[in-house]
């Protein structure tokens, strides 16, 4: 809560807009906004560094045992869904963080001509999904990920 008229003014000077232009608010706005899209994916990526990382520490000091055996594939299936939620969600299809991402890339009237289409793009994940369409890749590019990270772990 604001106290004193003082405050306010500062608040209020802090909030105007001091002849920045649009432009340099909408490009703020973009980049932004591709962090922002951009924080699940990694987040994804880096639990699955995590997990990958207490999987090697199981390997190397763990006694065998079944209990620890469990848990290993476990945590190595674990990385391996996060890794393919990651890459998934970086598809530039519209309900997809990739599209948030791509968007900041794309001039204005690319954009707006994706948007125009959003609403399908459930759709045709759906549809794409069913006719095997991209797996392909999909599946290679969550493939090389995971051999990275497994190369850079163990």
């Amino acid at each position: 809560m604001l106290t004193s008229p003082r405050e306010t003014r500062r608040l209020w000077e802090w909030t105007r807009r001091d002849g920045v232009s649009i432009r340099h608010r909408l490009a703020l706005y973009w980049a932004t906004m591709a962090l922002t899209a951009l924080a699940g994916p990694v987040s994804n990526l880096l639990l699955a560094l995590l997990l990958l990382l207490c999987s090697r520490l199981i390997y190397d000091f763990a006694p065998y045992s079944d209990l620890w055996n469990l848990l290993f594939g476990f945590l190595l299936d674990t990385a391996g869904l996060s890794i393919g939620l990651g890459v998934f969600n970086l598809v530039p299809i519209p309900p997809l963080d990739g599209s948030k991402v791509l968007a900041a890339f794309l001039p204005d009237h690319a954009y707006f001509q994706l948007m125009r289409y959003e609403r399908y793009g459930m759709l045709l994940l759906i549809f794409l999904s069913f006719q095997g369409v991209g797996g392909g890749v999909i599946s290679a590019v969550i493939n090389w990920v995971w051999q990275l990270f497994v190369n850079l772990i163990y």
